[in-house]
């Protein structure tokens, strides 16, 4: 069953690279992500690139209709995506992976996703003092040592999802600055909505930012839209996903200020 765009929600798929086999030869990609794809000089970069623009033509292909292949993805200089078939120009997409995961999310609108492993960092804390805004740092003093890596992902992956959405690049200065709001982690989808709604009405460059935790993952999608994650038939029985952290399967929901 396909979506019907004007009032779903945003989409997001999370899949692991086993569960993902792009046709060869490439000759699906558009003359945009050729281009891309022959920047890319490592093979294991390529191979990356390609594994994630057909798993965002398949999730294209459940949430509106036809073939993985009839979807044409255009990839700007600046990395951000955008379709051009006709009619589905207002369409939002983002990619993102990090090792063996990938994560896409389709949405009405501008939409930013993000996914980092949860894995240890040399000197974070120093980290944290150099690029982490006040509220990072005072959050970060009051954490157990157990909670900072994940809380410092957290920040990480609302920020570059945000700027994704936004369709511009990294600046450690403006992540210095950024805030993030906890909007809500429970409640059925409507009151959610409404809270989000009058949250985002307190700051005009807010943006809604929804983060899920597991094991060993953060990822982070920022959208004007209520957030789903969904697993598609073709992913059945072919991949697990990851247990979710903690005893909510929900979402964080958190408005992002970036200044």
């Amino acid at each position: 069953m396909t979506a019907n765009p004007d009032s779903a929600p945003c989409w997001l798929l999370l899949a692991e690279s086993s569960a993902i086999s792009p046709p060869s030869p490439h000759d699906w990609l558009t003359p945009s992500e050729q281009r891309r794809l022959q920047q890319l000089g490592a093979v294991r970069r390529q191979q990356s690139f390609l594994y994630g623009h057909y798993l965002l033509r398949l999730a294209l292909s459940e949430y509106l209709g036809g073939t993985p292949l009839q979807w044409q993805v255009e990839q700007r200089d600046s990395g951000r995506l955008w379709l051009s078939n006709d009619g589905y120009q207002h369409i939002g997409v983002s990619l993102s992976h990090s090792g063996d995961w990938f994560a896409c999310a389709i949405a009405v609108g501008p939409v930013g996703v993000d996914i980092e492993q949860i894995k240890p960092r040399a000197a974070l804390a120093d980290m944290v003092e150099s690029y982490g805004s006040p509220a990072l740092q005072q959050r970060w003093q009051v954490l157990p040592e157990v909670q900072r890596l994940r809380e410092w992902y957290r920040w990480w992956c609302c920020y570059e999802s945000g700027v994704k959405q936004q369709g511009r690049g990294i600046d450690l200065a403006e992540f210095g600055k950024m805030r993030l709001l906890l909007v809500a982690t429970d409640g059925g989808e409507a009151s959610a909505a409404s809270r989000l709604e009058k949250a985002a009405s307190f700051h005009h460059s807010g943006s809604i930012c929804w983060s899920l935790r597991f094991d060993h993952l953060m990822l982070a999608v920022t959208t004007a839209s209520a957030c789903r994650l969904f697993a598609p038939r073709w992913l059945s029985g072919r991949q697990k996903l990851p247990d979710p952290e903690g005893t909510s399967a929900d979402s964080e929901r958190w408005l992002l200020i970036l200044e």
